[in-house]
């Protein structure tokens, strides 16, 4: 029977081995290759000379992501599951291995995502955009009250002469919202 220390030491073999640098910038360049052949089998004409070949080449691209995940959960044991990121990319992976076609054979895309959690700088733009939610909520409160007054204003000041513009407070806001979007005559 195994010590601790052992399993300690094979386990923390498997994460230092999945985890270094030269690994991780492989699965970065097998990522956009991934991503590139996804694009790729959008022309069907390349896909009538080189459709088998590209076929054949996503799988084994999604079988050393499954090797990864597999290692992973090795290594780290229920852990793994504490990490947020990596049960991102083992949903993601996940999804690839569920049976689809048709329509449902398009979220195979997913598997680009996978670019935000190997890339440090990536990770953080999405950390800082989940952070600014809350913040972003008020900001749209905020432009809903804005909005609203406007409404109110614009429905009483021009119901009489443009009632199908500024009839009601609902119409007002429709018109409002319109004449947001539009760009100045040049």
């Amino acid at each position: 029977m195994q010590s601790t220390t052992d399993t300690l030491t094979w386990r923390g073999r498997i994460e230092q081995f999945i985890t270094h640098h030269v690994i991780q910038n492989f699965l970065v360049f097998l990522i956009v290759v991934n991503a590139a052949i996804l694009g790729i089998e959008t022309n069907h004409e390349v896909m009538d000379t080189w459709g088998h070949e590209l076929f054949l080449l996503d799988h084994v691209i999604l079988g050393i992501f499954i090797i990864e995940i597999v290692l992973l959960i090795a290594a780290r044991g229920f852990s793994f599951f504490k990490d947020a990121w990596c049960v991102f990319d083992f949903i993601v992976v996940g999804i690839a291995l569920v049976p689809a076609s048709g329509s449902l054979a398009v979220l195979r895309v997913l598997r680009v995502l996978r670019l935000i959690n190997k890339v440090e700088s990536m990770r953080k733009v999405v950390g800082g955009l989940l952070s600014s939610l809350p913040g972003l909520g008020s900001v749209f409160g905020l432009i809903m009250i804005i909005f609203y007054v406007a409404s109110v204003i614009a429905t009483n000041l021009y119901h009489k002469d443009f009632p199908d513009w500024f009839g009601s407070l609902s119409t007002s806001a429709f018109t409002l919202f319109q004449v947001i979007g539009i760009p100045p005559n040049q």
